[in-house]
């Protein structure tokens, strides 16, 4: 789970740090200009995450495992980067 929005962390990111969150919750801390990972405060973890950065063995786990929670929240992202898209 993406311990900042406590979801499954769909498209998960893994930051230099070793921390793992979803790509909606970095997205949204890059846009707020936040560079320190939200966990241990590593101060250029967040600015350095790209999608070279995607964890894709932890991807297919949960592709695999979860695959009902993973449409639901790739549903939810798609609406929400809509909204943002938007405003």
């Amino acid at each position: 789970a993406c311990p900042v929005c406590m979801s499954l962390a769909w498209r998960p990111i893994r930051l230099v740090c070793g921390h793992m969150f979803c790509v909606r919750c970095l997205i949204k801390a890059q846009r707020k200009r936040m560079m320190a990972c939200p966990l241990c405060r590593h101060d250029t973890a967040v600015g350095q995450a790209s999608a070279l950065n995607l964890d894709g063995s932890m991807e297919k786990f949960m592709l695999m495992y979860f695959p009902k929670e993973i449409k639901r929240k790739k549903l939810d992202n798609e609406r929400e980067q809509a909204i943002e898209d938007v405003e």
